[in-house]
């Protein structure tokens, strides 16, 4: 299926503040996918056996990238307003809490009110809205042409991997199941939150 709409040319990275709320979004998106980058770097020093300190430096950064994220679902759901059902509004306002959930949960194992265990919950809980919003990210990029189809299909990829890795959770060592799918799952994660970033920066051009 085609586009809805022919994208501008794509922009540079980390370009300069323009005013729509699109062009914020895409802007925070992008900058996800470097905090993304360095969790993904700390948490395999970590397992490594770098050092302690990676474990925290990774709680700080995938805070900070689950709430850079948050703009960005709400101007996916602006972008789909009339060509999705409210549904959509909804699912895009829980992940937009759950997302909080997750960030203060991690935020609270680092400084010490929560243990890793709690944080295991609060992550759970706050994800778990985000997966389901992935499979309608899949669906709107895909089959209503709210984004371009790379965004679908990186959704989709990234959905998938995730569920592998909870099923496979229990079942394999915890250093296995981040080699073997934690870090290709932030991959995936990265390139989703550049493209969709990018796509949300092209938008900014065309939506009021």
């Amino acid at each position: 299926m085609s586009e809805t709409y022919a994208p501008p040319a794509t922009s540079p990275p980390f370009a300069p503040a323009r005013s729509s709320p699109f062009a914020l979004a895409g802007r925070c998106l992008r900058w996800a996918t470097a905090t993304l980058t360095v969790a993904a770097v700390s948490i395999g020093l970590f397992f490594g056996g770098a050092g302690y300190v990676f474990g925290p430096i990774n709680d700080v950064t995938t805070a900070a990238t689950l709430l850079l994220m948050a703009p960005g679902v709400l101007a996916v759901r602006r972008l789909a307003a009339g060509r999705v059902g409210s549904w959509f509004s909804a699912l895009s306002f829980l992940t937009v809490a759950g997302l909080a959930v997750a960030a203060g949960g991690l935020i609270a194992l680092v400084v010490d009110l929560i243990t890793l265990n709690d944080s295991f919950v609060t992550g759970g809980i706050g994800i778990l809205p985000f997966l389901a919003w992935l499979a309608a990210m899949a669906h709107i990029a895909l089959r209503r042409g709210v984004l371009t189809r790379r965004v679908g299909w990186l959704s989709l990829a990234a959905l998938g991997i995730s569920i592998l890795a909870g099923a496979a959770g229990p079942l394999l060592p915890m250093t296995v199941l981040v080699f073997a799918l934690g870090l290709p799952l932030l991959a995936v994660l990265a390139a989703w939150l550049w493209v969709t970033g990018t796509d949300l920066l092209d938008a900014s051009s065309t939506q009021p």
